[in-house]
């Protein structure tokens, strides 16, 4: 559940976005049409913080209704904050001289201010259905399992991940380097 709801609270945004924005400019272009993505991204990170906070209040023993409380006291300023300067910069873009960039930063600003308010309205009635009871302290999902066979085998052997990682970046600094721009709008 933790994995759809993000999607399930951003995902409106999207569509208000692109439709309020196709609305009062007449069209989505190819330049707009990545805005969704760019709400969706900034939207998700919002809920993903919250119900985190949330799983993390609900295994110090919380019943649910007291750790979205929690949750929303201790990192919902954060997310407001990210949220706005987001929004801002994305805003700033209405002043460029290009109007596609115009259209993004206005698709993309409203997006942000919609993903926001969704996140703190759906997100604590969808965590608010369930049992009230705490959850088991310490309860392991398949992501945990996972991420923990990934710290054994990598912790014995931080020179050669490190190492690995340095070949890793050349060799993608090297494929890079041979990439063409071309910024043909036709």
């Amino acid at each position: 559940i933790d994995v759809v709801l993000p999607v399930v609270c951003v995902l409106p945004a999207v569509i208000w976005a692109v439709g309020i924005g196709g609305l009062v400019f007449g069209r989505i272009t190819i330049i707009t049409s990545a805005a969704p993505v760019m709400v969706l991204v900034v939207g998700m990170s919002d809920v993903v913080h919250l119900v985190t906070q949330f799983r993390h209040e609900l295994g110090r023993g919380r019943d649910r209704l007291e750790a979205i409380r929690v949750a929303f006291r201790e990192v919902g300023a954060a997310c407001a904050l990210t949220s706005l300067t987001t929004f801002v910069g994305f805003g700033s873009m209405v002043f460029l001289p290009l109007p596609h960039a115009r259209e993004l930063g206005f698709f993309a600003g409203l997006g942000v201010v919609c993903a926001f308010v969704l996140a703190f309205i759906l997100t604590p009635i969808l965590l608010s259905f369930g049992a009230s009871r705490p959850e088991k302290a310490g309860a392991r999902g398949p992501l945990t399992g996972l991420l923990a066979g990934v710290a054994r085998l990598v912790r014995p052997h931080p020179k050669l991940i490190f190492g690995l990682g340095l070949l890793a970046t050349a060799v993608v600094l090297a494929m890079a380097s041979q990439i063409k721009i071309e910024n043909s709008l036709l």
